[in-house]
């Protein structure tokens, strides 16, 4: 599951770019009778390490946005040390100044934006009306075009409201990658599921990959369970050179779940273990039967074992260091299913020292055990 946390912070965190915090004096545009107004804030601006530019907008102490800047023109303004430049969008226009002096890998300044007219009411006509100033502004950031919006609807993703929207365009859940996703066989997604699956990175590259793998008509849900825990054709491939071919979707998730690779494939049979069923396998995984547990248990004279002897023996905690206390007491070349049974009824090496030193001959195991069982042993082993 610890895959999973770096996409959620991701999810998380361009979700937090959002939550802008305006003025109280914010300005309701209902479509019809109108009154220019404009927003005003701060701008910061740093060159990456690779060389790209990404610009912060803040309004009010804790309103930010940032994003990278794959306008040339604004680029240039940043790097080239003007006074003034526009920035236009479809929801309006900002107007940059610059305050600081320009230096190699930064710049910083006020902006003043200002909601287009135009595009208030080609929204309300959309069925979006009573535009504040603040989701004017956060539309414009994120340039959800009308075009956009008309390309969804077109698709059948009409009448979303504006939260959906603006996730789906973040995402980059728009038009091209419906259709792509349509022409593979998921049409008619909601979109949630939509934006979830490229929340997750499962585009048409992906799916197809796995396609070619012969895991075809899978549904979303799946092929997203699939991407969260890092079930990748590469990884599919891998296991497949191992010995583990045609293994189903839920089966290939319950092996990365587990930690199941192809390297633990390899050590395991290294240590002895042949290639044992996929749900032995993950077994073996689930109960942390490792190659170092393999190679200390046949340095006791175990070894080449079937998987489930294994995954008994551990899950009775029959280790290595369990079964050097037993030698040390004259108890031998025990088999491993007595070792077991001599665990399940608490036979301990602890055990054996008591009733050696209050004078009690060497018992076999299997009288040690019945002794447990029957409590003979009550009134030696007694404090």
């Amino acid at each position: 599951m610890l895959k999973l946390i770096p996409r959620l912070l991701a999810s998380l965190a361009l979700g937090a770019l959002l939550a802008f915090i305006l003025p109280l004096t914010d300005a309701d545009h209902s479509g019809a009778a109108w009154a220019s107004t404009s927003l005003d804030g701060d701008w910061h601006a740093r060159r990456s390490i690779g060389g790209n530019w990404r610009i912060r907008f803040e309004v009010g102490s804790r309103s930010h946005h940032s994003n990278s800047v794959d306008d040339p023109a604004l680029a240039s303004f940043l790097e080239a040390g003007g006074l003034n430049h526009s920035v236009q969008r479809e929801a309006g226009s900002f107007l940059l100044t610059r305050t600081a002096a320009a230096a190699s890998d930064g710049a910083a300044g006020t902006f003043r934006f200002t909601p287009d007219e135009g595009y208030i009411r080609a929204m309300a006509t959309r069925g979006h009306r009573d535009l504040t100033d603040r989701k004017l502004y956060e539309l414009a950031i994120l340039d959800v075009t009308t075009t956009f919006i008309d390309d969804l609807a077109a698709l059948g993703y009409a009448e979303l409201d504006l939260g959906r929207l603006i996730e789906m365009r973040i995402h980059g859940v728009d038009s091209e990658f419906i259709a792509r996703l349509s022409a593979l066989g998921y049409a008619d997604l909601p979109a949630r599921r939509l934006v979830e699956m490229a929340i997750h990175d499962v585009d048409p590259a992906f799916i197809s990959g796995l396609a070619d793998l012969g895991l075809t008509d899978l549904d979303a849900a799946r092929l997203v369970e699939m991407r969260i825990h890092d079930v990748t054709p590469e990884f599919i491939r891998g296991m497949a050179e191992v010995g583990y071919r045609d293994l189903s979707a839920s089966r290939l998730v319950e092996m990365k779940i587990h930690d199941v690779s192809p390297r633990l494939v390899e050590e395991l049979t290294r240590a002895g273990v042949e290639r044992p069923e996929p749900r032995r396998l993950i077994e073996l995984a689930i109960h942390d039967v490792t190659p170092g547990y393999l190679e200390q248990m046949a340095a006791q004279g175990y070894r080449d074992l079937p998987a489930e002897r294994w995954v008994e023996a551990l899950n009775h905690d029959v280790t290595p260091a369990f079964v050097e206390d037993l030698a040390e007491l004259g108890y031998h070349d025990l088999p491993l299913s007595r070792l077991v049974e001599m665990r399940i009824h608490d036979v301990t090496p602890g055990y054996i020292s008591k009733l050696q030193s209050r004078g009690v001959e060497r018992l076999t195991p299997e009288r040690l055990i019945e002794s447990k069982i029957h409590g003979f042993d009550r009134h030696l082993v007694s404090d």
